[in-house]
């Protein structure tokens, strides 16, 4: 018997913050919206729960499930059990466990081509990409061929084959494969015609073709002519699979792949008319006046909703519904208990710990470790958890490991008294009766028949259901989560503030529970919490703790580092590479051998993001930070405007934890946003957002970038969106990134709010706290006059400062905000939001907040000199940024010389952007005085986007006698240069004049648009109709949304979700058909409509499952 080692806790000083005493703080009275009225409720996101969920929906009953993570499978894939004992008896379990095992079918060979495959898309220089076993990612997985082609295969030895198939990309128009010819040899002389394939979907709405057919013949060698159709441009191959017999039934005994497990259960799911989100914790139960348990509060990113159902199934980890239900428990037995970790990849095996290496290779190259060990529990807890997952991570990280188990297998948690010994019996606690709870069982003996255990119980309850009336009195409902008999210190006067929304922040049309005696237990003994792990939430927790502060860092995944580690855009692309970025660089390479350099495109080197992950870990292991993975912050303690601590959601349900300081680095200033501060995002007037990916993951991959749609992180019904989008996009992966890589957020409404002109005219100010150099990639499209006059090139390199002040909402004190959700203009971020920097303005933050501390004030009452010498001496900021000042307002001389430069192709015109008042008259008289008709027009311009119309006839004599120019479209990726054309900006400055006499002239000219213009003229239409709301309009926005392949573009049925992706999802046109859509329909609904129109496309997209389109849809619409 293999030995285990022993790790052992002791939960009285195992975390700086301490339970204070089991002291509990009363929330106030709120009403909670019901979201849900189902026969089953299925809590966890386990395949178990996901197979019963299936199995009841399929035999008729309404069923919801509510997953904490952001995937179905968590007991396979958080633990990394990719092993299966037995295999599958039902059809169900054959989905799910067999998924993704086509390709795995398929054995090894060698391969060469007829001639050379392209180098925009080039084989190995041994051919191998076509029997990797890997089809998910076409930018990294496909070999390209610009003609057809002969691939000539070698099996070794003379096998009996089953089944060939060709695994290939497709975009209609650019990459198809029309089919091949299959032809078999015993001796590579003489060839026998085996098959012709034919692809029959060669017009359809897919992205990806699986050209099989199954055979049986006997052969050493193959070859498969495969043909590219005359009007496609290349082919994109994925994979070609030989199945013989000997490698299908080795096939059986390969690991799962994550990715083709999450993707079956979200299939069966979708299938079977099952609801489900991810990322909701439960939180409370409900009873009805019996004091019969009928449903469960949820919290998410969104807030907290609550599900009513018939019965419930409590798939979680550590059965939380059981307990917040006051279910009795097995007593906690404690003491030596049996832990695993898994980790995949690395430099050898750790020896001195009991370990089985697992008998497949992860992908056909990596080894799977699994560590065993014991460790000593105290207590049934989410800190004692917590710590014992830490060490675990401490004994078993590997140089070169390319992924690990996300959670600890093992760990005691406690189980319910049950009823009884039966099948179904042993899984209902004692004294409930309409609860069912199956403990997720990572590292489970047989979890094929775990599942199947859910599938026997979903039918059982489906048929229970049949016929079953229900019918409950809201008003009867109570909240509970087991801490109603317990003492509340009345003294702390503190309140929750937290969102009460449905899933989707702006959707609070539902009936609601009260909730009026709910109290949650406060953790006390924090100086400092941070709320999210990620680009900036690390270096901020990293420098609060090493600085002497008792801290606490949430996040939601398993690692820390966000998009640079868990988004897997492993490489810096700008951003000032010293201070805090340049010891995490240093600090890499000493741990891992990590090289950093910069190449001749100015991009560092990819670094190893499970590399990085460690060395973040390991310096707050080192400083004593407290690490809650797994949990996340949804709400805050609030005193009289000033934040005392925050709300976390946990496994064990929600608990108050109290801090002197809150640093939010959730990149979408989610806990400041409850708290109450005001915030800048997409509302009625903007919709504009930058582009967002979720990326494929390939084991050992560096940097994958992505920009394929749009996501609201706070909307869970778009997150939900993107993940179940992605993985079927992906399909063929190992898995895909759990962190959506938006690069636009929810940001404050700080103290001071960065612009585009604060950045041109490099404006210093007193409080700098970090440096920030990029270019402005917008990923879109721009929004701020600025850019309608002068065009951000992608040269254009530009340093700028970052105050203080951007980190401080207006309105709160004691929480400071950080990355994405500092206070900027949309336009700023572009600048703002390189990896290097912000990691630096993170690091500043947390020393921000142990000043505060240290000094006891408030945040926003430190002396800043402090931290910007901290700042200096670490290199992250220049010495003389300690003695500037405020550079604005610029000097009179400047902006009459930035006047005269206007004729210059509007050369330094961000310093008349700055100041209007005095720049307008300056202009008027320009304009009046100037003979050229060339400077004239430009003067026109200028003072109308500032608002003045002194040049009206100037600009409107040009609109008249210009054609349309060539437009702007979106496209996937960076975006540089002006997003408009000169008639589409001369257009936009007709409506920040405000002068009616213009829209003639915008009429003439709009009335030429139709389906194949450029969407850029359309977007500058719609934005001067929508300054101007004049009901004149109304009939020429009618008639362009009328116009053939105008509509038709909202996405806001489920059952038509497949079909959309497999047309659009990743498509560069979807976003120009979508926003185009959606601004003419806004201009008409401002323009007093016409035949109503305008609201009724408005409220197609009121309900579309992209966050930003339906929260615009919805602030016009109630306007």
């Amino acid at each position: 018997m293999l030995k285990r080692s022993v790790l052992f806790l002791f939960c009285v000083c195992a975390f700086s913050g301490a339970w204070a005493d089991s002291i509990y703080i009363k929330e106030s009275r709120r009403e909670i919206p019901v979201i849900k009225e189902v026969d089953l409720l299925v809590v966890g996101g386990s395949s178990t729960g996901a197979a019963a969920a299936t199995q009841a929906a399929a035999n008729g009953a309404r069923v919801f499930l509510a997953s904490e993570r952001p995937y179905l499978g968590a007991d396979i894939c958080r633990s990394r059990n990719l092993w299966t004992k037995s295999r599958p008896r039902t059809e169900l379990s054959k989905t799910v466990f067999q998924s993704g095992l086509d390709l795995y079918a398929g054995c090894s060979y060698k391969y060469t081509a007829s001639f050379e495959s392209s180098s925009r898309h080039p084989d190995t220089p041994v051919p191998s990409l076509l029997n990797d076993f890997s089809y998910g990612d076409p930018a990294k997985d496909s070999v390209q061929y610009n003609s057809s082609v002969v691939i000539n295969i070698d099996l070794d030895d003379i096998e009996q084959v089953s089944n060939v198939c060709l695994y290939a990309y497709q975009r209609s128009g650019d990459f198809v494969t029309s089919g091949y010819d299959l032809s078999a040899s015993i001796n590579g002389e003489d060839w026998e015609d085996i098959s012709r394939v034919v692809n029959k979907q060669i017009s359809g709405n897919t992205d990806r073709v699986e050209l099989g057919i199954d055979n049986n013949f006997r052969a050493r060698f193959l070859k498969l002519h495969i043909h590219k159709p005359s009007n496609a441009g290349r082919m994109l191959l994925g994979e070609i699979t030989v199945e013989t017999n000997s490698s299908a039934d080795d096939a059986l005994n390969r690991a799962l792949r994550p990715l083709d497990v999450k993707y079956a259960l979200d299939n069966l799911l979708l299938e079977n008319g099952v609801d489900f989100l991810y990322g909701c914790y439960p939180t409370e139960v409900l009873k009805d006046s019996r004091g019969r348990l009928c449903g469960v509060v949820f919290s998410n990113r969104a807030g907290r909703q609550a599900v009513i159902a018939d019965t419930l199934i409590d798939v979680s980890q550590t059965s939380v519904v059981a307990r917040l239900a006051g279910a009795e428990f097995e007593p906690f037995a404690g003491g030596r208990v049996s832990c695993d970790r898994v980790v995949i990849g690395g430099e050898g095996v750790k020896s001195d710990i009991a370990h089985v290496v697992m008998p497949q290779k992860i992908e056909q190259k990596y080894n799977a470790v699994r560590y065993m060990f014991d460790i000593n529990v105290a207590e049934d807890s989410f800190t004692q958890y917590c710590l014992a997952e830490q060490l675990a991570r401490d004994m078993t990280w590997l140089r070169g490991q390319v992924d690990a188990s996300e959670c600890l297998s093992g760990f005691p948690f406690s189980r319910p008294l049950m009823q009884g010994n039966d099948e179904f019996k042993s899984l209902m606690p004692a004294g409930i009766d309409n609860l069912y709870v199956i403990q997720s069982a990572e590292f489970c003996d047989d979890s094929v028949a775990q599942f199947e255990i859910g599938e026997r119980l979903g039918m059982r309850i489906a048929a229970e259901a049949e016929g079953a009336a229900r019918s409950i009195d809201l008003n009867s409902i109570s909240v509970f989560n087991g801490n109603e008999s317990k003492a509340s210190d009345e003294a702390l006067r503190v309140d929750v503030k937290e969102f009460l929304n449905g899933p989707r922040t702006f959707d609070q049309q539902f009936k609601t529970v009260v909730s009026e005696n709910v109290k949650l237990k406060l953790v006390d003994g924090y100086d400092v919490v941070v709320i999210g792990g990620g680009t900036s939430g690390a270096p901020a927790a990293i420098a609060a703790s090493r600085n002497g502060a008792k801290t606490l860092v949430v996040e939601y995944l398993d690692g820390l580092g966000g998009v640079g580690t868990s988004g897997l855009i492993g490489r810096y692309c700008l951003g000032i590479r010293k201070g805090f970025t340049e010891e995490i660089d240093r600090g890499m390479a000493e741990l891992g051998g990590y090289d950093y350099q910069i190449d001749n495109e100015g991009l560092g080197t990819p670094w190893d993001i499970e590399l990085k992950k460690e060395w973040y870990r390991r310096q707050l292991r080192k400083n004593k930070c407290d690490i809650w993975f797994g949990a996340i912050g949804c709400g805050a303690l609030v005193e009289n405007g000033h934040v005392k601590g925050v709300i976390a959601a946990t496994p064990y349900g929600r608990v108050a934890v109290k801090a002197d300081v809150v640093i939010d680095s959730t990149g979408n200033s989610d806990i400041a946003a409850a708290a109450g501060a005001s915030t800048i995002y997409t509302d009625a007037d903007t919709v504009e957002v930058q582009g967002t990916g979720l990326p494929p993951r390939t084991l050992g991959a560096r940097y994958t970038n992505t920009d394929y749609s749009f996501v609201d992180d706070g909307d869970m019904l778009d997150v939900w969106r993107m993940h179940v989008s992605a993985r079927k996009k992906f399909k063929g992966s190992y898995d895909i990134a759990q962190l959506i890589d938006t690069r636009e957020r929810r940001r404050i409404q700080g103290r001071f709010i960065i612009s585009p002109v604060d950045i041109y005219n490099q404006r210093t100010y007193p409080d700098t706290v970090a440096r920030v150099y990029s270019n402005f990639d917008t990923h879109g499209y721009t929004t701020h006059p600025l850019f309608n006059l002068k065009t951000p090139e992608h040269g254009d390199f530009i340093y700028a400062n970052v105050p203080y002040r951007c980190m401080l909402p207006v309105g709160l004190e004691g929480i400071i905000v950080t990355g994405l959700g500092i206070s900027a203009h949309r336009d700023a971020v572009p600048i703002l939001r390189m990896q290097p920097d912000v990691q630096n303005h993170g690091y500043a933050a947390g020393c921000a907040a142990v000043l505060a501390v240290k000094s006891g004030v408030l945040p926003s009452d430190i002396d800043v000199h402090k931290i910007q010498k901290q700042m200096v001496e670490i290199g992250a900021l220049p010495r003389d940024i300690i003695s500037q000042q405020d550079s604005f307002p610029l000097p009179q001389n400047a902006i009459k010389e930035a006047v005269n430069d206007v004729r210059d192709e509007y050369k330094r015109v961000e310093l008349l952007i700055s100041d209007p008042q005095r720049s307008i008259p300056l202009l008027r008289k320009a304009w009046n005085e100037s003979k050229s008709n060339d400077n004239r027009l430009k003067y026109a311009h200028v003072l109308a986007m500032l608002g003045d119309d002194t040049g009206i006839d100037t600009l409107i004599e040009k609109v008249d006698n210009t054609a349309w120019d060539p437009g702007w479209n979106f496209t996937a990726g960076g975006q540089f240069g002006s997003t408009f054309s000169k008639l589409d900006n001369y257009i936009i400055a007709m409506g920040y004049s405000k002068n009616t006499k213009a829209i003639d002239a915008i009429i003439a000219r709009a009335k030429t648009l139709d389906a194949s213009s450029d969407f850029s003229h359309f977007c500058a239409l719609a934005r001067a109709c929508s300054s101007f709301e004049d009901k004149k309009l109304a009939p020429l926005l009618y008639s362009l949304l009328q116009k053939e392949g105008i509509r038709g573009y909202a996405l806001n049925d489920k059952s038509e979700l497949d079909e959309f992706n497999s047309r659009y999802f990743g498509s560069k046109e979807i976003r120009n058909l979508n926003l185009r859509e959606i601004l003419l329909a806004r201009s008409l609904y401002q323009c007093s409509d016409h035949k109503g129109l305008g609201e009724k496309v408005l409220k197609e997209y009121s309900a579309d499952f992209r966050g930003h389109y339906a929260i615009c849809a919805n602030a016009v619409l109630n306007e």
